[in-house]
Order: structure tokens, then C-alpha cells, then sequence
């Protein structure tokens, strides 16, 4: 998948600021979870940044499956990562919204 403008934009916000860019798949428990970027924290921090282009994949019900999957997932392995979504694209229903992960919408 090729990376969006609004996704390399924020590819080097959270570069620029210390996080490190993972690729566009996140594997927990050997169960590889895509989005369009993830990255984690510098150092010792425990953050997971997902970006998702709604864009490139539109259908809310998949956006709230891959989120939902990521948090359970890393709840069974018994993960300490903060997950943080960012959604680039056409802004998500209010619905979508309301999912465990924090989302900030561009």
C-alpha cells in the first residue's frame, strides 16, 4: 500500500518528535495487524501509534475490527502499550468514534 500525503505528513510529525515508524503492520502475539503507519515510542515509552487512511479503506466496520482486534490482542498478551489511533481522510461517524483507543481526526 502507498502512503497518502496526509499519512507521510504525519509519518514525520511523529517522527520528527521521537517516535520510531514500525512499518504499516504491527505483529502481536505473531498475528500481524495493518494499518497505513504505526510507530512507537522512543526509549522507554510504551506508546503505539496506528494511523489509518480512510481514504484507502473506507469501511468503518473494518476500521472499529482492526482497532478492536489491536487492543484485545495486546490485552492477552498482557500488554502495557497506550494505543493511540489517528484517522486521516473523510472523518468517521460518531459511531466509529466511540471505540477503546483514543482517535484524533486531521
Amino acid at each position: 500500500m502507498t502512503a497518502s500525503i496526509p499519512v507521510d505528513r504525519i509519518t514525520q510529525i511523529l517522527v520528527g518528535t521521537g517516535y520510531q515508524a514500525t512499518g504499516p503492520s504491527v505483529p502481536v502475539a505473531s498475528i500481524p495487524f495493518d494499518f497505513a503507519a504505526t510507530f512507537v515510542g522512543a526509549n522507554h515509552s510504551l506508546d503505539l501509534v496506528v494511523v489509518i487512511d480512510t481514504v484507502s479503506d473506507p469501511s468503518e466496520a473494518r476500521l472499529l475490527k482492526k482497532i478492536s482486534g489491536l487492543a484485545r490482542a495486546l490485552d492477552m498478551v498482557g500488554s502495557r502499550r497506550s494505543v493511540t489511533a489517528i484517522v486521516v481522510g473523510p472523518s468517521p461517524s460518531a459511531a466509529a468514534q466511540q471505540t477503546r483507543a483514543a482517535i484524533v481526526v486531521f
